[in-house]
This record gives structure tokens, C-alpha cells and sequence, in this order.
């Protein structure tokens, strides 16, 4: 994903995001449609001012304030990961991590619900497992996700905590698609734009002939 929102915000997120593209393919489809400079400048103003709104609420945070380090050390081609935060004293999952490669570092905020420490769960072979990382200002934890170094889930709490994540999850990936769906929409916004343009200073075929 490109980003993730947390859970209370989400919502609102995903009706802007439906908003923003349901706009913009007007101004596209409906060539007799009135102002449809002033509504497609509107959507472009809106998506930015949204991104930037995004950022405030993004998991983990943009710009944390104590910021703490994990690097993970990958043992396939491509891990996924879940981090599991503590939320008014109840474990709460809060992003979904994809490991591409050999490791990837990511930023948290000891200030959020990391604060006493996170736990990464990930599934093997079916079934949940997870590790528990204490987290320290301003340093680099290195986290290996062989294996050996996960117990498993023994009581089932990772399984219902991630279990309750799924629909944060799914709405995350709708606000993501809904993004690319307006990116790509307005390549065609622009494309067809710059077509009408050429159409219009393109000279007739007569003139073209006498070359007036």
C-alpha cells in the first residue's frame, strides 16, 4: 500500500477519496457538462489538500516527535508482517507491512501506541506467530524475521486482534485503489485536454494545401 490511515479517520478518508474520483470522471465523460474547468480544478485542489490531511494521520506517524527505529532482516523474497500497538491497555493492530528484499526500515513514534512495546506477528506455515520488540528513543532495532525467533499464539489473542484489523485493512487498500483510480484519471484528464488542444489549432485541410 502507499499509505495507511488509522482506523478512526478511515471512514472519512474513503468517502473524500469516492468524492474526489466520482468529479473527476464527470469532467472527463460529460463534454457538455457547465463548469467543468471549476470542477476539475476543485478535484485537483481537494486531492492535494487531502494528501496533505493524510499525512497527519497516517500509521505509523509522519513526523514523530520521539522517534524510535526497527530494521527488519528478511528471510524470504517477500515477508508480511503485521505491528501490534497497545490502545487504551487493548492490543490493537495498526499497519500491514510487506518486506521486499533482504530488510526494510520503518520510523515509529514512542509517543503513539508503541510506547511500551510492539509486537510483529506474522504467519507461518497457517498458523500465527509473533515477537515482541522493546522499543528505545532514537536507536535501531534490528529484527530478524526467521522462524526460530517467533513463539507462537498460543491463546489466540494475535489471531482476534488481527482478525478485528481485517476491515481497517480492506479499507486501506479501497482508499489506496481509489488514489491510483484518481492519479490515472487525471493522466486522461490532461491527455484529453492536450488533444482537444491540438484538434483546435490543427489547420483545415484546405489551408494546409495553400499553406494559410
Amino acid at each position: 500500500m502507499i499509505y495507511q490511515i488509522a482506523e478512526k479517520i478511515l471512514p472519512f478518508i474513503l468517502i473524500l477519496d469516492l468524492i474526489l474520483v466520482v468529479l473527476l470522471l464527470l469532467t472527463i465523460r460529460r463534454k457538455q457538462l457547465k463548469y467543468k474547468r471549476l470542477i476539475f480544478s476543485f478535484t485537483l485542489v481537494g486531492f492535494i489538500g487531502l494528501g496533505l490531511f493524510k499525512l497527519l494521520f497516517i500509521e505509523p506517524h509522519s513526523f514523530p516527535s520521539t522517534p524510535t527505529e526497527i530494521r527488519l532482516l528478511n528471510d524470504k523474497s517477500i515477508s508480511k508482517v503485521y505491528y501490534i500497538g497497545t490502545f487504551e491497555n487493548q492490543p490493537r493492530a495498526f499497519w500491514t507491512e510487506f518486506i521486499l528484499g533482504e530488510k526494510k526500515d520503518r520510523m515509529f513514534d514512542l509517543e503513539s501506541s508503541v510506547h511500551d512495546s510492539l509486537i510483529i506477528a506474522k504467519k507461518i506455515k497457517g498458523n500465527w506467530y509473533n515477537q515482541t520488540v522493546r522499543l528505545e528513543f532514537d536507536k535501531i532495532h534490528v529484527v530478524r524475521l526467521a522462524e526460530n525467533n517467533f513463539r507462537p499464539d498460543l491463546t489466540g489473542q494475535i489471531r482476534q486482534t488481527i482478525k478485528a484489523y481485517r476491515f481497517v485493512e480492506f479499507g486501506n487498500y479501497l482508499s489506496n485503489i481509489l488514489t491510483l483510480l484518481y492519479m490515472g484519471g487525471l493522466i486522461l484528464r490532461i491527455i484529453n485536454y492536450w488533444l482537444q488542444q491540438q484538434n483546435t489549432h490543427k489547420p483545415g485541410f484546405g489551408a494546409s494545401l495553400t499553406g494559410k
